[in-house]
Order: structure tokens, then C-alpha cells, then sequence
């Protein structure tokens, strides 16, 4: 089963996409900077990874501003940025 694609928008306007797959207590997944929930998802590796986690939590995945499907024309990012992102998504 493929995971439901949203998209949220943080308190400075930028849109994030984010993804939830499975049942259970939530897992946010945070990768690095650079990220692409459909190209992750279309990896057989990546995908059986996700599947796997998704049986016991429901995970939560997003592209991080300037990143994948989420707004790519952003400002700089810092610390504050990456809390208001997941902030957003939580």
C-alpha cells in the first residue's frame, strides 16, 4: 500500500509535503537535506524499510523545504528553520 501524501504549510508560508503510513504510535522520520518521498518510495531497498516500520508505528515522512515535492525557493536553512518545519508537520 503506498503512503497518503499531504502537505502543510509552516508559520514563514513555505508548503512541505509530507507523507503517513501504518497504524501505531507515530514515528517521524527526519532525514537529511536532501529528500524526494516519491523517488524514496519508488526504491525497492527504501521501500521494504519503510513498509517494515510502518507495520508497528505509523511513520511519518517529509521533504525538507528546498527539497523533493515540498517549495524549493526558500530561504536559508538553520536550526530554527528545521523546528518550524517539523513543527509544522507534527
Amino acid at each position: 500500500m503506498s503512503p497518503q501524501l499531504s502537505f502543510t504549510t509552516t508559520t514563514d508560508g513555505v508548503r512541505i509535503a509530507y507523507s503517513t503510513h501504518g497504524q501505531g504510535p507515530p514515528l517521524v522520520f527526519v532525514r537529511g537535506w536532501i529528500s524526494h518521498l516519491g523517488l524514496h518510495w519508488s526504491d525497492p531497498a527504501y521501500r521494504r524499510y519503510f513498509e517494515t516500520l510502518a507495520r508497528h508505528f505509523l511513520l511519518v515522512r517529509y521533504d525538507r523545504r528546498g527539497n523533493g515535492l515540498s517549495d524549493r525557493r526558500v530561504p536559508a536553512e538553520d536550526l530554527t528553520v528545521l523546528e518550524r518545519d517539523l513543527e509544522a508537520v507534527i
